[in-house]
């Protein structure tokens, strides 16, 4: 594409690409094969930015967010029926990251907070007591950002919840 693409994100088994991308004229997210041939477009919002796509660990689905409700949202496509669907909605969320078995997703309401929602739907739970925007999952736990007067430290959490607190060294 001679248009911009960025957010890159490998499936788990290393098959498949998904990647915001501006070649349809308006910011939507595709996916294509691990060489970035035979791209596909997975969402058709035709005109709201819609990005930070992340795969599910079952290489079937993507959770992404997106502006297409006018305000920022998180939507699960499933690669092979390419329907978009939102999730949650009573908070904006976006930066979107799956728990490792695929039940739970992890947001950003863009400010400074971390939201926990179940990945089928449903209500958003504050996820941190931290000052946070950006999560990552490994395992069993969140490792996310806390904004601190001085510097950004990394700190954990269990995704199924618990006791949060800085990362050792």
């Amino acid at each position: 594409s001679t248009r911009v693409e960025t957010t890159p994100h490998y499936s788990p088994d290393g098959r498949l690409i998904a990647f915001q991308s501006g070649r349809s004229g308006s910011t939507e997210v595709w996916m294509a094969d691990a060489q970035g041939a035979d791209p596909v477009r997975l969402t058709h919002f035709n005109g709201p930015m819609s990005g930070a796509p992340r795969w599910c660990g079952d290489n079937k689905r993507v959770v992404l967010d997106s502006r297409a409700a006018g305000q920022a949202g998180l939507y699960v496509v499933d690669v092979e029926e390419r329907q978009p669907r939102r999730i949650g909605g009573e908070v904006q969320l976006s930066l979107p990251e799956w728990s490792s078995d695929c039940t739970k997703i992890i947001a950003s309401d863009g400010r400074s907070r971390l939201f926990i929602l179940p990945a089928t739907g449903g209500s958003s739970e504050p996820f941190t007591g931290q000052p946070s925007y950006y999560a990552q999952v490994t395992g069993d736990r969140v490792i996310f950002n806390v904004k601190q007067v001085d510097r950004v430290a990394l700190w954990q959490k269990p995704v199924a919840g618990g006791e949060e607190g800085a990362l050792p060294g």
